[in-house]
């Protein structure tokens, strides 16, 4: 008999992928701006596009890719397909040689835990599906992570995860799981979290800092430490279904 797997779902950034440096993302804003710019949909030169882009950004944070965003409702500009093209052109100008080493780095470690034969994984992340897929692909892991499982915010409709359930949805039914509190998701913030658990699934909060909330089934310092824990923990106990 065939034995059930754990469910896990993982967000991506700062969770499967850490960034290595908090300025990572920085460049999106200069990305998101050459991408409407592109557009020549707006007019605006390009600095005032940038400026309004780093507005937006600053007082909507990840709102400012949804619908209600000014760019996309005064202009009629296609929210998922600027969305896509920004991180593109971020993973070609923003990447460094050193961002490169330090994911191929991460993916080294990560190579045994993802090939546990005990998980199932799937990805729910804000970020677009290829911007994942491309990252996994240069950590050397994208064959363990097909991209049926990459639940991006573009494949999600555009529905952020603090608002949404859509991805979560989405990620059990390629995971053909009908009962979701047999899947756990990881994440580092609660926002998200929290819509997870009301979805019925259990939470892992991925935090140096204990933070007692009633959306956090359990805490870990780090992913790569609930992983091993999640491994020896099915391997101790092959009849537990979780």
């Amino acid at each position: 008999m065939a034995m059930q797997k754990t469910p896990l779902i993982l967000d991506f950034d700062q969770c499967l992928f850490d960034h290595g440096r908090e300025d990572f993302l920085y460049g999106l804003s200069t990305a998101y701006a050459d991408a409407v710019a592109e557009t020549n949909a707006l007019p605006f030169a390009h600095e005032d596009i940038y400026q309004k882009v780093s507005h937006a950004f600053q007082t909507q944070g990840m709102q400012a890719f949804t619908y209600d965003d000014f760019l996309f409702k005064e202009y009629g500009l296609d929210p998922k397909a600027l969305y896509v093209r920004a991180f593109e052109i971020f993973l070609k100008k923003h990447v460094t040689e050193d961002d490169i080493k330090h994911m191929q780095a991460q993916g080294a470690h990560y190579v045994p835990l993802l090939s546990n034969a005990d998980l199932d994984i799937a990805i729910v992340s804000n970020s677009p599906q290829g911007y994942v897929s491309k990252i996994l692909e240069v950590m050397g892991i994208k064959h363990l992570i097909s991209d049926e499982r990459i639940i991006g915010l573009d494949t999600a409709n555009m529905n952020l995860k603090e608002n949404s359930d859509a991805g979560f949805q989405m990620a059990l039914s390629r995971l053909h799981i009908t009962n979701p509190q047999a899947a756990y998701y990881a994440d580092d913030r609660v926002e998200d979290l929290t819509t997870a658990f009301n979805a019925g699934l259990q939470t892992i909060h991925i935090t140096k800092t204990a933070q007692a909330h009633p959306c956090i089934c359990h805490t870990s310092d780090t992913l790569t430490d609930w992983m091993h824990f999640m491994r020896h923990y099915t391997c101790l106990n092959k009849a537990l279904t979780f």
